[in-house]
């Protein structure tokens, strides 16, 4: 009976070190497994929270396209205003040079006629 229960001690014994070990790496998977979901649903968190930051700065930056063409819009038709401003100035000048000229010959020919 002393090698039967030496026998059953050690079979009892390896039994249990074999189902600790065995129920020790299942809880080691379980325990990486719940790490890895964290750390995913923690990388998921992140992103969506980086989209909505992009998301925001799309939006405020589309608001400044918009207000960078209003301001482009009102400048080109101040533009053409001060085109057309100098076409009439320009038209003015020529007009007054030749007025100018035309009354110096008459100023030369009286002068001569004095």
């Amino acid at each position: 009976m002393n090698n039967d229960l030496i026998v059953a001690i050690i079979s009892a014994l390896g039994g249990a070190t074999i189902t600790g070990f065995f129920s020790f790496l299942s809880q080691k998977n379980t325990n990486k497994k719940d790490i890895e979901i964290m750390e995913r649903e923690a990388i998921m968190s992140d992103q969506q929270a980086l989209r909505r930051e992009m998301r925001e700065e799309i939006r405020l930056m589309k608001e400044e396209i918009l207000k960078w063409k209003e301001i482009n819009l009102r400048l080109e038709e101040e533009l053409l205003e001060w085109k057309e401003k100098y076409i009439l100035l320009e038209a003015e000048y020529a007009q007054a040079k030749n007025k100018i000229a035309y009354l110096e010959q008459r100023v030369e020919g009286l002068s001569k006629d004095a």
